[in-house]
């Protein structure tokens, strides 16, 4: 119910990432039905009435706290990219009940989901679904580059040099921060591996898992891979690279720059 939306008066910060806000969208809602939450513009007009320029932040991620009576589900619509989860079905008693014990949480972010933040957010709610709250999270502008790999398949040992990749888009990685990479891939069996190094040093070694359930290695549908991630915190000297090792299929590697 849109007339019970909550543009909080106060950002809170988040002790997660630099520079993070949330803001509180919904407060305790009950959708009969059918329900859709524009995100995006309710995020941006919070940002205008604080004085704020919605340009300067981008969207990471949703969190929701939900139960149903009789089920229902959550779907997050991020551009033409839908990703449906199923809401706490609970009893009469619990779902009258206002414990935060009944309510089950749910999390959306670009991590573990494709989209971007500068296309629409949309969350439907469907069912008789009481909401707890629903926040969506920010944090301060940086670019993130989608690098495709089109589905390649590497065997043995494998080096991708990001900066070299990054030029070949037509960027120019000299003037980049790195702060996040983001693999997104998968391996024949399970074993294969991914090793961010920075200047010459690792910054830690990733097993890429077999495809998800449902799927095998040969498909290349979106959600058949998973995501391994590095956070860097603003490098910048010296080479980026991926060192793969196994027998491995990439669908992109994304980077997050400032």
């Amino acid at each position: 119910m849109f007339n019970k939306l909550i543009l909080s008066a106060a950002f809170l910060l988040t002790t997660a990432v630099a520079q993070a806000k949330d803001i509180q969208l919904i407060r305790e809602d009950h959708v009969k039905g059918s329900e859709v939450y524009r995100i995006k513009r309710s995020v941006y007009k919070k940002l205008q009435e604080e004085g704020l320029n919605p340009q300067d932040f981008q969207l990471e991620g949703v969190t929701l706290r939900a139960k149903s009576l009789g089920g229902g589900s959550a779907t997050l619509n991020i551009g033409g990219d839908r990703y449906k989860r199923k809401v706490k079905e609970v009893d009469v008693f619990q779902f009258l009940a206002s414990a935060d014990s009944t309510y089950k949480t749910m999390v959306w972010d670009l991590d573990n989901i494709e989209g971007q933040s500068d296309e629409a957010w949309r969350m439907k709610l469907s069912g008789n679904i009481k909401v707890d709250d629903l926040i969506a999270h920010l944090s301060r502008k940086t670019e993130r580059i989608r690098i495709p790999m089109r589905n390649q398949v590497f065997k043995g040992t494998n080096t991708l040099r990001l900066k070299r990749m990054l030029n070949d888009m037509g960027y120019n990685p000299k003037k980049m921060k790195l702060r996040k990479v983001i693999v997104v891939g998968k391996s024949r069996k399970g074993g294969g591996t991914a090793e961010l190094t920075i200047a010459k040093k690792s910054r830690g070694v990733k097993t890429l898992k077999r495809a998800k359930a449902g799927y095998n290695f040969a498909s290349n549908e979106a959600k058949s891979y998973n995501r391994v991630r590095w956070n860097v915190k603003g490098a910048k000297k010296g080479a980026w690279q991926i060192q793969l090792q196994g027998r491995n299929k990439l669908r992109a590697v994304i980077v997050e720059v400032m």
